[in-house]
């Protein structure tokens, strides 16, 4: 779903663009910049403090068994989410 990785004191938080909860985050983000809505603007940033802060746990793990343990759940909870998308799409 996502990746992170740290340069320089700055974290980067990729977003796997083929993963299907892309389109949601996409769309959400846009209505974000263009909607006059506080809730919608809430929502945007809502997630990427959820990105963000994954990224900083992630990053502030020295101990490398350890974070790759960690990248293992993110790994298995992107899974899961795709496994909820792909759910829901069937029931519509």
């Amino acid at each position: 779903m996502f990746t992170v990785r740290s340069q320089g004191g700055i974290l980067f938080i990729k977003l796997n663009i083929h993963h299907p909860l892309y389109d949601f985050l996409k769309l959400l983000e846009d209505r974000a910049i263009l909607d006059e809505n506080p809730a919608v603007r809430r929502a945007a940033v809502g997630i990427r403090t959820l990105l963000l802060a994954w990224g900083r746990m992630e990053d502030h793990i020295e101990n490398n068994e350890e974070r790759r343990t960690i990248q293992q759940i993110a790994l298995r909870w992107g899974e899961q989410v795709n496994e909820v998308l792909h759910l829901l799409n069937q029931q519509t």
